[in-house]
């Protein structure tokens, strides 16, 4: 960078100045200089926003953030509000919501949610939703905003505010303000049982004051006494304040005696897995009446199964569902269960706390009650956890766990149906017990040793919030005293889980991270170091190999869909869906990652080689599916080792009948186009030759006005040429967004073919199908049997080079 000068200091500089010229040339030459390029492309983002071309500056944000590590939130949001100025909201919703995960109590992603929502929500619906969310804002632009929603619809002696129970200080804080009045000082009315008092907010309170609210009054702060059941606070207007009803419980130390007198570990016990020391299977229950009650009885019927000795205990925290609550009462007379009600809603931690001082004896397992077990799962999750005398806990396989998830790292999957969850679990149980130790336990099944929770301590309900990152604090702690948490590799249980943040659970979940990175400055670096060796991926690959003999007999009885078709990854993004795949992506000196897909009912199979090294491994897996045929897209790019697979296993090529999708018809209102998908393989070198001529006739316009070329994100040699024009992009990858939404937003109206020779392993259809974009190609029979528009009829011309005109 030495020697060359600021060139966006200058691009500001001119801009302010007025002198567009000088500012549009030092921006293009950011865009070409690499230690320039990602904030360049952000600057012409930003004026493009303001020139009012959302599409194009959605765009270079999606860019943008491709080659950024941790954007700050406020680049997040910008992709959000390039939708919304295309009035887009449920998509930059969808956005909000995705980079909330990541900064759950930003300010400016948390206001542009508010925006988003207020343009898909009726009035009465967003009202009631700001309502629920007071008690996770903590921010003055966040509740300015919202207050500014509710106070045009608020009635004479509505109020908002928000209520909390310091349990450390045994006070009541919060503030409440008076919508329609907020000079005048709110009194509220605290119930607790038979006893009524009153309760004014006459303290000052810094975020009222903050939005321009009293300044002297609407605060709360009560000293209080705990009591054992539900404690309401009302408004004047009748309704309860957020935040109640109250549990006033106090805290329990969450660390053990020796920690706080700062002794040493205790030598480590319970090595022997035949001490069958009884366990304590915890499910703690609020609502969600049938995947509890099927929680319940998927346990209750693999009692038999298994011979540790356990009671299965429902910790019932005050559920709002009255049928559910009657139905584990029933459970309970009939003494299946042991039920534990709670008076007013705990949490989840202080509820499982106190359900682990029950039985002090006792180990215990967090079971939440959206999942299924099958047959001796608790033998097998016992014998785990004590595989080794410094193992505190033990986590199985799950199709929504996590570093444990199934079939792909930290993807949650759906709930199998009863008979897959039951085949998983019986074939990961016949790979016997190999404990591989991971970061840290995940909380929807989790066994826990009774001695380092005796070393260790209860679940920290002092400093964190509700019950989210309970589990990571707790498995951290240990570590640091010198335990250890397994995956329990021989044991599957189902988890439904849940999919959606709510608006104040993204704010404690931010409060509780916090706290974690505080604690624990070292591990996020550990986590994603785990991530990136990802010790259990051999694991996984062996038990999806193991699920290739029940494949087999499914074929069986489905002999069209026994062939296997062999594509390269650029086939992979636009291949038709084929029962049996076998996706290679080159690696180098002339190594082969490949990946067998089995597209059976249920979770999918992909069992992964290292080629050329498996190859033996390979056939011999493709035997056991018995194949019947082999089809080879694009066999002259295909690599020797795949190309020979049907010598090898002595089956009979496959010829792909010219089969198409049905076309997408062109959109006659579509805005501007800004962008055209490359619907080609471009491992096909004439092809290939064609793009890059139309790419260099591109890059010669105006970086603001140009037509960009986009490219699913591939990792191919011939890649890197077609990105330095500057007028192909890879195509935009947002979380939150399908790739069609993502295109959409992008400006991209049509997917495009420059091959005027296409075979029936012609790959454009499907592409444009799978985008959902019609499809422009150069005349030929093929072309017009497969519906793609000719190639004249494209509304944005495209500079073809004479070969590929002709």
């Amino acid at each position: 960078m030495a020697g060359i000068p600021d060139l966006l200091r200058r691009y500001h500089d001119a801009r302010q100045a007025g002198d567009a010229d000088v500012a549009a040339a030092c921006l293009s030459l950011a865009l070409q200089t690499p230690g320039y390029r990602d904030d360049a492309r952000l600057c012409l983002a930003l004026a493009l926003l303001e020139g009012s071309q959302p599409q194009r500056a959605f765009l270079h944000l999606a860019d943008a953030l491709r080659h950024m590590r941790n954007a700050p939130p406020a680049t997040c949001a910008l992709p959000a509000r390039a939708a919304l100025d295309q009035h887009r909201a449920n998509e930059a919703d969808a956005l909000l919501a995705d980079a909330l995960e990541h900064y759950p109590d930003d300010p400016t992603l948390r206001t542009w949610r508010w925006r988003a929502l207020a343009a898909t929500l009726p009035p009465e619906t967003l009202a009631e939703r700001m309502r629920a969310a007071l008690p996770g804002i903590r921010q003055a632009a966040e509740l300015r905003l919202v207050l500014r929603h509710l106070i045009p619809q608020a009635q004479a002696g509505e109020v908002a505010g928000a209520i909390a129970y310091d349990a450390a200080k045994g006070a009541l804080r919060g503030w409440v303000v008076d919508l329609r009045e907020p000079a005048q000082t709110v009194t509220l009315r605290l119930v607790a049982g038979q006893q009524e008092v009153a309760l004014q907010a006459r303290h000052a309170h810094p975020l009222l004051a903050a939005v321009g609210g009293p300044a002297t009054h609407g605060g709360i702060v009560a000293r209080i006494t705990p009591y054992p059941g539900p404690v309401r606070l009302y408004g004047p207007d009748g309704r309860e304040l957020p935040g109640s009803p109250l549990a006033l419980v106090a805290p329990l130390p969450h660390l053990a005696a020796m920690d706080k007198a700062g002794a040493q570990p205790r030598r480590r016990g319970g090595g022997d897995a035949g001490s069958a020391r009884p366990v304590d299977v915890l499910i703690p229950v609020y609502d969600g009446r049938d995947e509890t009650l099927a929680c319940i009885q998927s346990v209750l019927r693999a009692a038999k199964a298994n011979r540790t000795p356990h009671r299965v205990i429902a910790l019932n925290d005050a559920s709002p569902d009255a049928g559910l609550s009657a139905a584990l009462r029933e459970l309970a007379q009939a003494r299946r269960i042991d039920l534990v009600e709670r008076p007013v809603n705990l949490g989840f931690i202080r509820n499982v706390n106190r359900g682990m001082l029950m039985h002090p004896a006792h180990d215990v397992v967090w079971l939440n009650a959206d999942t299924r077990v099958n047959g001796n799962w608790l033998d097998r999750l016992r014998a785990a956890a004590y595989a080794a005398r410094n193992t505190a806990s033990a986590t199985p396989f799950s199709n929504n766990g996590e570093l444990l998830s199934f079939p792909r790292l930290r993807e949650a999957a759906p709930m199998p149906g009863p008979a897959e969850l039951a085949a998983l679990d019986e074939l990961a149980a016949a790979r016997g017990n190999n404990p591989v130790e991971i970061e840290t336990g995940c909380g929807f099944c989790l066994f826990i040793k009774r001695s380092a929770l005796d070393e260790v301590g209860l679940l920290d309900e002092t400093d964190l919030e509700r019950g989210y990152g309970e589990e990571t604090d707790w498995c951290l702690r240990a570590r640091a005293r010198g335990w250890k948490h397994v995956a329990a590799t021989h044991v599957f249980v189902g988890h439904q889980g849940g999919v959606s943040f709510s608006d104040e659970k993204t704010a404690l979940v931010k409060h509780n991270n916090d706290i974690l990175r505080r604690r624990y400055p070292d591990a996020p670096a550990r986590f994603d170091r785990y991530v990136r060796q990802d010790p259990l991926a051999p694991v996984r690959n062996a038990l999806q190999r193991a699920r290739l003999k029940p494949a087999a007999a499914w074929l069986k009885t489905r002999p069209r869909e026994r062939t296997l078709w062999v594509q390269g990854p650029r086939a992979e993004q636009g291949a038709p869906d084929e029962t049996l795949t076998l996706a290679y992506r080159m690696k180098s000196q002339g190594r082969i990652d490949a990946t067998l897909r089995v597209a059976v009912p249920g979770l999918p199979i992909t069992v992964n080689y290292a080629l050329p090294d498996e190859t033996s491994r390979l056939d011999e897996d493709l035997r056991r599916l018995g194949v019947q045929a082999i089809g080879l897209r694009h066999a002259a790019h295909c690599p020797a080792v795949l190309r020979e697979l049907p010598t090898r296993l002595r089956i009979a090529p496959a010829e792909r009948p010219a089969a198409w999708p049905a076309p997408v018809a062109a959109d006659a209102h579509a805005p501007t186009t800004t962008a055209l998908l490359i619907a080609d393989d471009l491992s096909e070198a004439g092809v290939r030759r064609c793009w890059l001529s139309v790419a260099r006739d591109l890059a010669r316009q105006p970086a603001a006005e140009r037509l960009y070329l986009l490219l699913p994100g591939e990792d191919a040699a011939w890649m890197r040429e077609f990105l330095a024009t500057g007028a192909v992009l890879r195509a935009p990858e947002l979380g939150g967004l399908d790739s069609h939404q993502a295109l959409a937003l992008a400006g991209c109206t049509a997917a495009v073919s420059l091959n005027d020779a296409p075979d029936a392993d012609w790959l454009a259809p499907w592409i444009a199908s799978r985008a959902h974009l019609p499809l422009y190609a150069p005349a030929s029979a093929l072309a017009l049997q497969a519906g793609a528009r000719p190639l004249e009829n494209l509304a944005t011309a495209i500079p073809l080079p004479s070969a590929c005109a002709a």
